[in-house]
């Protein structure tokens, strides 16, 4: 092997000089890590300015609930407006007291959703009275905004408790 001149060591032992490290790439990352960031903000404050809706089955056991617990003020307050304006609160809480004095109050309430879809929800209750059988009949629910109404039921539930009192 042959001595190398200092000037063939020179070259030997210098490198190329580095280029600057290019970003090339860093705006478009940046552009996507903002965007992430924006939609995920937004996701939130939607999510936190959007009423929650309770479930139907929460206003079917309030309704069962405040029927047992004879709250008929409180049961009133979940009739739909059309229901509401059948009657004032006053009658309501009248005709239920009525009810308790000619079948017995009611000692048992249960509820099964039998169909629901966005807007409506059908529930079969079950009610006993103190000393009579159940007596079962349909309650429609309606959503009211952010809640679940009482916007029709089936009278069948008070006539089948009146007709086993006069058989």
């Amino acid at each position: 092997m042959e001595p190398q001149s200092p000037t063939d060591q020179a070259a030997s032992t210098t490198r190329p000089p580095r280029a600057a490290p290019t970003w090339r790439g860093l705006p478009l990352l940046l552009g996507a890590a903002t965007g992430v960031l924006l939609c995920g903000a937004i996701l939130l404050i939607v999510g936190l300015l959007t009423p929650r809706v309770p479930a139907p089955a929460t206003t079917a056991q309030t309704l069962c609930d405040d029927l047992t617990a004879q709250r008929y003020a409180a049961a009133y307050g979940l009739l739909a407006p059309r229901q509401q304006a059948r009657g004032s609160r006053a009658e309501f809480i009248a005709s239920q007291r009525q009810l308790d004095a000619l079948l017995g109050k009611v000692s048992h309430c249960a509820y099964t959703i039998t169909s629901a879809d966005v807007a409506s929800v059908a529930i079969t209750v079950t009610v006993t009275r103190a000393g009579r059988p159940p007596t079962s009949g349909v309650v429609r629910l309606i959503r009211d905004g952010t809640t679940w109404r009482v916007d029709a039921y089936d009278a069948a539930i008070v006539r089948a408790g009146e007709r086993a009192r006069s058989a």
